[in-house]
């Protein structure tokens, strides 16, 4: 058993007492001399708070507490937001191999953000803190907290999926435990299929791949590149079967809800390296054992589901704000699929406020499969086609805009499996042509 020292971060929407019975847990049961950093003594209500400003503010406190900063030092418990202030503290003031952290363990994190977020500051702190809760944050931590955020999207590029390895056997050890019940009582008005309450599955797990489609380079054939996290870079990922966003904690008795979890949160700060890849094969198997339960002949809420995060820039590096992006499979808009993908898999679309050119995508994935499953689905298209549109040279107006429709990006029905793969993360990053039409006119003298 480990015996480094263990902090545990305590986020702005966390009770404080959940998080004493968290720390007694560790200390007794794990035999680990036990730190706390409350994030909730860094926020106010001003709106310029940002999430550096919380790195900035952590780098602090860890120097205040006088932690190890040595690598592979210490250990880290965090819940929900803290995730995004502990990859941001890390990427700013650290390098993948000289940071002090050993193992992180995220409870419930909002690694891709939270439902609750765009609906503004009194639902957030009504849902989570009650009425006489006090809760403060910032605009800009609530539009970096939104489904589809930019602030999201740019740190999993800085560490998830990184050149350099920040996580797996041989890095930080990451595990990722997540609940799939929502509230009860008034909180019940933050529910959500696939989620815990305050954060979707998909959104926790941070497996995640990254595909770019390039329509900038002709019509008929797009170039595309598919990136995935090597098995070097792995982390650990399961789903608590019971819990929601606030029992994944403690119960008042000091006991996790779940009856796996004391052993899996014992479990995830000590794994050793030549160990974690059977760790999480261990906690994948446990997660394919509850998504199994997934079924399209039971309700909604029994499905799984994918995130997906879709963001388009023109090949002059402009965003685009105001675009579609099309499913299909022929060049019919009466496509059965492109019916059925629409209406069916992909069950909400939000567009951040922050980040107009951003779109977050919630997709049923147990709908989508399942039609795969039974041959209906040859391939799926992807194309997308944006505003203004370009139209015909009159031989005097300026024309600067897009294609009406670009040329598509086509996947195999087994394409299509791996990368709306339940439970996880796709982030797209589309580039189409900026075309220009009588910008300018040169005369001769």
């Amino acid at each position: 058993m480990s015996t480094k020292p263990l902090v545990i971060i305590h986020g702005w929407s966390d009770s404080a007492e959940s998080f004493r019975r968290l720390a007694r847990f560790f200390t007794e049961a794990g035999g680990r001399d036990v730190s706390t950093i409350s994030l909730a003594d860094w926020l106010s209500l001003n709106d310029e708070v940002s999430y550096a400003d919380l790195g900035h503010a952590m780098q602090r406190a860890w120097r205040q507490k006088r932690l190890p900063t040595t690598p592979r030092s210490v250990d880290i418990v965090l819940h929900s937001t803290g995730a995004l202030v502990v990859r941001e503290w890390l990427t700013a003031f650290h390098g993948p191999d000289d940071n002090p952290v050993d193992h992180i363990l995220m409870l419930a994190p909002a690694n891709y953000g939270s439902p609750l977020a765009h609906k503004g500051r009194a639902f957030y702190g009504r849902i989570l803190k009650g009425w006489r809760s006090g809760f403060q944050t910032g605009e800009r931590l609530l539009h970096g907290l939104e489904l589809g955020s930019s602030y999201t999207y740019e740190l999993a590029l800085k560490d998830v999926l990184s050149r350099k390895y920040w996580y797996g056997a041989n890095r930080i050890k990451v595990t990722v435990l997540v609940g799939n019940k929502g509230y009860g009582g008034v909180r019940a008005a933050a529910n959500e299929d696939g989620s815990d309450g305050t954060v979707r599955i998909s959104t926790a797990n941070l497996d995640t791949k990254l595909l770019t489609v390039d329509y900038s380079r002709g019509r008929d054939q797009p170039r595309w590149n598919l990136m995935t996290p090597v098995n070097a870079h792995r982390t650990a990922f399961a789903i608590l079967d019971g819990d929601n966003h606030g029992t994944i904690v403690m119960n008042d008795d000091g006991t996790p809800k779940n009856g796996r979890a004391r052993d899996l949160f014992l479990r995830a700060v000590d794994v050793r390296s030549q160990d974690f890849n059977a760790w999480c094969d261990e906690l994948d198997a446990l997660r394919r054992s509850v998504q199994a339960q997934a079924s399209p002949r039971r309700g909604d809420e029994h499905h799984v589901y994918h995130n997906a995060v879709i963001r388009v820039f023109d090949d002059v590096g402009n965003p685009v704000p105001d675009y579609f992006v099309e499913f299909y499979e022929s060049d019919s808009d009466t496509s059965a699929v492109g019916r059925f993908f629409h209406k069916d898999a992909i069950r909400t679309v939000h567009r951040p406020g922050a980040d107009a050119n951003y779109r977050s995508f919630y997709i049923d994935t147990t709908l989508l499969t399942s039609r795969i499953d039974k041959d209906q689905l040859d391939q799926l298209e992807i194309a997308v086609g944006a505003e203004p549109h370009v139209e015909g040279d009159d031989g005097n107006a300026v024309n600067v805009g897009y294609d009406r429709r670009s040329a598509s990006y086509v996947m195999t029905p087994g394409e299509v499996r791996a990368l709306f793969a339940a439970n996880e993360t796709l982030l797209v990053n589309l580039v189409i042509e900026r075309k220009m039409q009588n910008v300018f006119r040169l005369v001769a003298p």
